[in-house]
């Protein structure tokens, strides 16, 4: 090819594909949306206008930009329309005005904004040095908060709220961004022909994590050396693609699913999902949530106890705060809930029967907790696995009863709910190993003795109506920055074998007695959440999960390994770290393990999540 007939073939190409995008919805419905809003982020690809404003070269609000289009030079580095305006005229809706020409607290139209900003990426420094003022895509993301928040709230104010999350659920959201993450920082200042750039380390930044989205229209990085401005500097004088960059393109046919997911969308994909949730779309009729401090939302907050997570920098990521979540964001029931299409379960301890109306679910897990009655409860507030299971029965008589029209919904409700529970840990790290002379036979009878507790518990769920488990293993215990620090504290890199060994063991046994309770119980059905296999792999090779560091904490700890409330100092990129103090994983290992467990395979056995809401 030369330049002229790749320019014209890549034109023409598009050309015909938005026009049949174009066509076919048209035809489908002239007069009707099929979407009542787009929403587009990304960079110059879908620009309109964000940048006009700013005193910087990245803006195109000048001839010969814009001379297809009807009017003024509104933005757009291109001709005519760009992609994200062909779908808008497709879906039957208005153009998406770029969000910083309108007064959003006034604006009435609610058919959509665009939040794009050439020269921006994925990741927060991409862009923002060279071209002071430009949104990143986490800037966007703000914008679109406070859309939700300063315009949506007020204009759709039906149903308290529920309109909100109906319009959202149905909206349509464009996300074009990735180029200039490679163009503007894996090759600045680099020779074009370099071949010992680490791509694969620098791709890890930029998966994408799935979490399942109906609505969304992520475009994947264009053929980066097929540019005309990258093919003039490597090929002045016979145009031709580079290999090289093309090759950074992200591959579809991977073999590995976390080879799809760029970590940075994950706030991304969440927010949304926060706001979307709406009965109408549930997989699940409800989510209930027991455990420990893994899968906490602050149901230890109003007691006086070490064993709580409400006070920054915990929830620094979150969009409430620090609601008691030992973590930085969001914990892997969140994760569940968002995916299954509910709200996010509260903490019972939270909630008044007389007054709540919705019936998504409760969160029982209390930090610091365990299977076993004397685990953890010298801490005031604390409540064992026993007690939480005692207060489900209570939500069942007080709460789900007398809400339901009789006991055939009742039934109903609970044997399509999904259980969840992460419990375990504790009952070794608070309990079993706090004593002294312990011998390998005293191991066996105490996991032995522990899972036929969970069992236990396990039947009184069964017996009150729960049908759909999904059970998590105990995580690798040695590979917990708490205990390599405390056996490594020189060289903290790798994990403790003793205390690996010792979770290996009692989730064999674990395993063994689902197994029993799927084949005794009629109706059962378990999932085993393998959190073991995943908290290993993790501090083997983080980068294989999109991460960079496995045995440090992010926040800055106190001398037992929580974040310091007198310090609260955390990593700067939260989104490569594993664990957020000592003990509790990050928001993005959290959200990779649920999301894997939800809609893949192999963190999950011998199904995933959404399989089991099939069944």
């Amino acid at each position: 090819y030369n330049r002229r007939e790749m320019v014209k073939t890549k034109v023409t190409s598009l050309v015909s594909i938005i026009t049949f995008v174009f066509i076919f919805f048209v035809e489908l419905s002239e007069s009707q949306k099929l979407a009542p809003a787009l929403y587009v982020f990304g960079d110059s690809n879908v620009d309109v206008g964000n940048n006009n404003k700013l005193d910087i070269s990245a803006k195109t609000n000048y001839l010969p930009y814009g001379i297809d289009f009807p009017g003024a030079t509104p933005g757009r580095p291109t001709n005519g329309y760009n992609i994200a305006d062909f779908f808008a005229e497709a879906l039957g809706l208005s153009l998406p005005p770029p969000f910083n020409s309108i007064n959003i607290s006034s604006y009435t139209n609610t058919e959509g904004l665009n939040y794009a900003s050439s020269m921006s990426g994925i990741l927060d420094d991409t862009g923002t040095a060279m071209f002071p003022g430009i949104t990143t895509l986490r800037g966007q993301i703000e914008m679109f908060k406070k859309t939700v928040r300063e315009q949506l709230r007020k204009v759709l104010k039906k149903k308290n709220g529920e309109e909100v999350k109906r319009h959202l659920s149905k909206s349509i959201v464009l996300v074009v961004s990735g180029v200039n993450d490679f163009a503007l920082n894996l090759l600045r200042n680099e020779r074009m022909d370099r071949r010992s750039i680490d791509h694969d380390a620098f791709s890890q930044d930029l998966r994408m994590y799935n979490l399942g989205a109906r609505k969304f229209v992520v475009f994947d990085v264009e053929a980066l050396g097929c540019l005309p401005f990258v093919v003039d500097m490597a090929f002045p004088a016979k145009p031709r693609c580079v290999d090289e960059l093309n090759s950074l393109n992200f591959s579809s046919s991977s073999s590995s699913f976390l080879q799809l997911i760029i970590i940075i969308f994950i706030p991304f994909f969440l927010l949304f999902f926060s706001f979307v949730a709406s009965e109408t779309n549930t997989l699940a009729p409800a989510l209930y949530v027991f455990g420990d401090s893994t899968v906490d939302v602050g149901n230890n907050n109003n007691f006086d106890t070490i064993s709580k997570a409400n006070f920054s920098p915990y929830g620094i990521d979150f969009d409430d705060g620090a609601t008691g979540r030992p973590t930085n964001g969001y914990n892997m029931a969140d994760v569940i809930a968002l995916s299954l299409g509910l709200n996010i379960p509260p903490a019972i301890r939270s909630v008044d029967f007389k007054s709540y109306d919705c019936d998504h679910g409760f969160n029982y897990a209390s930090s610091s907790s365990g299977i076993l009655p004397d685990t953890g409860t010298n801490m005031k507030g604390v409540m064992s696995l026993g007690e939480q299971t005692d207060m489900f029965n209570k939500t069942v008589h007080e709460f789900l009863r007398p809400r339901m029209k009789n006991p055939t919904d009742l039934k109903n409700h609970l044997s399509k709910s999904i259980f969840f529970l992460v419990t375990g840990s504790n009952d070794f790290t608070i309990n079993f190993l706090m004593s002294k002379n312990r011998t390998n036979s005293d191991r066996f009878n105490f996991s032995k003795h522990l899972v036929q507790k969970y069992a236990t518990q396990l039947q009184k769920l069964y017996y009150l109506g729960a049908r759909k488990f999904v059970v998590f293993e105990v995580e690798a215990m040695g590979c917990s920055p708490s205990a390599v620090l405390k056996a490594f504290p020189n060289n903290p890199n790798k994990c403790v074998d003793d205390l690996n060994n010792l979770a290996k063991n009692y989730n064999t046994l674990l395993n063994q007695i689902l197994q029993q309770l799927v084949s005794n119980f009629k109706g059962a059905a378990v999932i085993v959440g393998k959190n073991y296999d995943f908290t290993y792999q993790m501090a083997q090779n983080p980068a294989r999960f999109g991460l960079k560091e496995a045995f440090k904490p992010c926040c800055s700890t106190t001398s037992i390994g929580v974040c310091d409330a007198k310090k609260p100092i955390t990593c700067k990129k939260r989104n490569s770290y594993a664990y957020f103090d000592a003990f509790h994983t990050t928001q993005a290992a959290n959200s990779i393990m649920a999301s894997t467990c939800f809609s893949s395979a192999g963190a999950c056995f011998p199904y995933n999540i959404r399989q089991l809401t099939q069944l």
